[in-house]
């Protein structure tokens, strides 16, 4: 992304993808203007974790702990203030500035990026099978709209 932030400040690109910290880097030097939020188009998850069920039946309980630690962190993480979080995960970021680190913590937390909400969302899912479809990357929705 450091590249593409580069080449857009430069003129060599018009317009790119960037993702937090990312973004608030690009928009705290000045040289880009943010025109499109993607999370004010509705519930959508950036990541999800796959496998196949016969993996789940046969040993589920590690993928059962990493998602208990995931829930607890993203409960940590909505309980906590952009600052808060901010100072923990600083050390992450050595070359950010924290004040820009606290500005895309508090853009995420005010677009609800994180929230209370344990579980994948159905409209979230059923955003995700819509956007696969159109791709091209699935050609059956009945997954997405019985789940």
């Amino acid at each position: 992304m450091a590249e593409n932030l580069d080449a857009l400040s430069e003129g060599r690109i018009e317009a790119a993808q960037f993702f937090e910290p990312v973004v608030e880097d690009a928009l705290a030097s000045g040289k880009c203007h943010l025109w499109c939020e993607t999370s004010t188009r509705g519930r959508t998850s950036y990541t999800a974790f796959v496998t196949k069920r016969d993996r789940l039946v046969r040993n589920a309980e590690p993928l059962l702990h990493m998602v208990r630690a995931i829930q607890r962190t993203l409960h940590w993480i909505y309980t906590q203030s952009a600052q808060e979080i901010a100072a923990a995960i600083s050390s992450f970021f050595p070359a950010l500035d924290i004040g820009v680190l606290t500005a895309a913590l508090a853009r995420d937390q005010s677009q609800s990026v994180w929230d209370a909400i344990r579980f994948f969302p159905r409209t979230a899912l059923i955003v995700c099978g819509d956007v696969s479809c159109r791709a091209g990357l699935s050609v059956d929705r009945h997954h997405t709209q019985h789940a």
